[in-house]
């Protein structure tokens, strides 16, 4: 079983229910990954043609292993919205050094008004 978003990443757009993992997902990293009787956290393993970061946990009952949770992350993806998140910073950065020499100019607008000097 699988939602949506794990069906875009995976590229995998037949019918997966009822069937074994194996016969869904090709790669034997992620195969090996899946298999493992360990939880794991961000494990970066090559996908066909992405690098994903999947993090799994087992689903256990009475001590024995019964399935696995795991979720996937398109590496591609996450350092798109880094770059976007570091532009925006910069945006800020940049707005916020204007807003300073604007402040500047209205403070010694408010010293000449202040002086009663009409003219600079």
């Amino acid at each position: 079983m699988m939602n949506s978003s794990a069906h875009r990443l995976l590229e995998i757009h037949e019918k997966a229910e009822r069937q074994h993992v194996s016969q869904v997902i090709g790669s034997p990293n992620m195969l090996q990954l899946l298999g493992c009787n360990e939880k794991q956290m961000d494990v970066e393993i090559q996908y066909r043609e992405k690098i994903m970061i999947v993090n799994t946990q087992l689903i256990m009952e009475r001590d024995k292993r019964i399935g696995i949770v795991a979720s996937f992350r398109d590496r591609t993806e996450i350092k798109h919205m880094i770059d976007a998140l570091s532009e925006v910073k910069q945006y800020s950065a940049d707005l916020r050094a204007q807003a300073h020499e604007f402040t500047n100019k209205l403070y010694a607008i408010l010293g000449l008004l202040q002086l009663n000097k009409k003219e600079v």
